[in-house]
């Protein structure tokens, strides 16, 4: 059955079937050629993450200048200098679901004391054939991200992030199990200096062509709130007084909606909150968050086993928001609402609000 992923030819739509990985090493392999396919948009739409990789199969040490003692599916820094680990599993690879975060968290736990910076810098080198070499993919990739650091100063970026374990984790399969999301959103909500991430790249194929796509699972509002600032003591009425005409606008008119349809509003610190008269939570208002953001709740939708409803509303949502949205807690910056507000309010809001009323009563039937 088709996911309604199509390639159109001559005229035709032909429906492209879910088709899994035949091994761990073509995914491993796919990422080592392209790795655009970690979409590094969606991981920060504001400055899309661009790529260089270290090395494939990436030594890691359990002591000073001793031997390596494990080995890293694929190493990463971005343009900010930020290593990135990527450890990659198949969905039907039964480790995915508990001895794969353990892994990742002693590479990150090691990586940050045993990788001097050199080491990198000469595995690097080592994988592209010279430091001539070495240097040139550097600059290349601070040309694509519009960068201007030198590559010795970006180079002391990669030292300081090391030594301040800002990392990145990446955990990456076909399809992520419900158990590994809830970690990884735990994971990076917790983690003030890591990013902790998942990335569904899903193989679609038919009459010989191929689609991936990729989409990136445990960016919450809270968990973006926690990397940006730890020390913000204002609260939610002080974040509202300082935010945009936008934000309050959105404030204001989603308060009116809420007189209107009998929702719960509750506040916390920084966030508003809007739930159905049962308490689940539609929408959570972020005023300080980036110029201010909204969050839904699709991933309660899908869990109710209505996914092609989730689906509909998730690719109406990403195009009022003007960018394609994670498909779980999907956040977006409130300007897109505000200047689409009618179709928001009038279209789409009525729709979500009654499937996430429909997937609670779905849900609270489930023994």
């Amino acid at each position: 059955m088709s996911d309604g992923v199509f390639l159109e030819r001559g005229g035709e739509l032909i429906a492209m079937e879910l088709a899994p990985y035949d091994v761990e090493a073509d995914l491993q392999r796919l990422l080592e050629q392209h790795p655009a396919l970690l979409s590094g948009r969606q991981i920060d739409p504001d400055e899309p993450r661009e790529w260089l990789l270290i090395a494939r199969e990436q030594g890691l040490p359990g002591a000073i200048d001793g031997p390596d003692q494990w080995s890293v599916d694929h190493l990463f820094v971005d343009q900010a200098g930020v290593p990135t680990i990527v450890e990659v599993k198949r969905s039907t690879d039964t480790r995915i679901r508990r001895e794969v975060v353990g892994q990742m968290l002693d590479y990150a736990a090691n990586g940050v004391r045993y990788w001097p910076v050199e080491r990198l810098q000469a595995d690097l080198a080592a994988r592209v054939g010279g430091q001539d070499e070495a240097n040139s993919a550097v600059v290349e990739l601070l040309g694509r991200a519009g960068g201007a650091v030198s590559v010795e100063a970006f180079w002391g970026q990669v030292q300081a992030n090391l030594a301040a374990g800002r990392l990145r984790l990446l955990f990456v399969a076909d399809v992520i199990p419900e158990t590994l999301r809830r970690i990884i959103e735990f994971l990076n909500e917790q983690m003030t200096q890591c990013e902790v991430l998942g990335i569904e790249i899903r193989q679609y194929a038919a009459d010989g062509h191929r689609v991936f796509t990729p989409t990136v699972i445990g960016q919450t509002s809270e968990s973006r709130r926690t990397k940006r600032n730890t020390t913000d003591d204002r609260t939610f009425d002080q974040l509202l007084a300082a935010a945009s005409v936008a934000v309050r606008d959105v404030e204001r008119w989603l308060s009116d909606l809420a007189r209107v349809h009998g929702w719960e509003v509750t506040t916390s610190k920084t966030g508003r909150q809007y739930r159905l008269p049962n308490n689940w939570t539609l929408v959570q208002l972020f005023p300080g968050d980036g110029g201010g953001s909204l969050q839904f709740m699709l991933g309660a939708v899908a869990d109710a086993g209505l996914d092609e409803e989730a689906r509909a509303l998730l690719t109406e949502l990403s195009a009022i928001a003007g960018r394609p949205l994670a498909h779980r807690q999907p956040w977006a910056r409130v300007d897109g609402f505000h200047e689409h507000w009618e179709q928001f309010a009038d279209e789409w809001l009525p729709r979500y609000a009654s499937a996430v009323d429909r997937a609670a009563t779905l849900l609270s039937a489930t023994p």
